[in-house]
């Protein structure tokens, strides 16, 4: 996001501001709890519904992509995200059940109690190793939207593009409009138009693939997909 003021920049488009209704109602909330305790237990931290002012302000039609972050992490020297090094990951994980295996080996050969077995942890080694293995963007996953990016990440990167994260109030404004609708597309939860589980997928989905659950101002995937940042503290309403 970035703030509005002229035209949209290429790949952006414009979201009028205004009073925005924010978060659920508690009477809702409820009853959804009533069919589903799970859902009871997410919902129930988006309470109460209420309404604030929201200025003008551009946001990016989709997620940002593998390949518009790769452009960034080689202009850079960022740490690339770790599913770019899944091979190298692998690898060092096989390397380590190896080395777990060959010492417990040894403490039973000498009589010693049996060590435990440690447990590899992917996202430290790949803290610690990024720089000294080969990574690439998956094939065929240009178009997808990049993940395994923690939020200091995500700042650096709009930072470098010459944006900003969006607000959580401003996630709500595009998606919402000036309704109190659940959905970019209505009040009506819809499977149909927005990467999720119910679709039996196990990964994301690329960016822009469900235009019938795009917003009025032609912004995609704000229900569905991933997971996105938001400039906003985890904090009550």
């Amino acid at each position: 996001a970035t703030q509005s003021g002229g035209s949209p920049p290429p790949g952006m488009v414009m979201i009028e501001g205004g009073t925005t209704w924010i978060g659920k109602d508690d009477k809702v909330v409820l009853a959804m709890g009533e069919e589903n305790q799970h859902d009871f237990m997410l919902t129930a931290r988006e309470t109460p519904m209420h309404s604030m002012r929201v200025s003008d302000f551009f946001l990016g039609v989709t997620e940002v992509t593998n390949e518009q972050y790769v452009e960034y992490v080689k202009s850079t020297g960022a740490r690339p995200p770790e599913s770019w090094g899944i091979e190298a990951i692998n690898e060092a994980s096989r390397a380590f059940a190896e080395e777990q295996g060959r010492r417990i080996k040894e403490a039973v050969d000498a009589g010693l109690p049996r060590p435990e077995r440690g447990k590899f942890d992917q996202a430290a080694w790949w803290r610690k190793n990024w720089h000294t293995v080969e990574w690439a963007v998956p094939r065929g996953q240009e178009t997808l939207p990049v993940t395994y990016v923690d939020y200091q990440e995500a700042v650096a990167y709009a930072r470098w593009a010459g944006v900003r994260l969006m607000t959580e109030f401003e996630y709500q404004r595009a998606g919402r409009g000036k309704s109190k609708e659940f959905f970019p597309w209505g009040e009506a939860w819809d499977p149909t138009k927005c990467a999720n589980q119910a679709l039996g997928q196990n990964r994301p989905s690329r960016v822009g693939g469900f235009p019938a659950g795009a917003t009025a101002d032609g912004v995609y995937d704000l229900c569905g997909n991933v997971w996105e940042w938001t400039s906003s503290p985890f904090v009550a309403y």
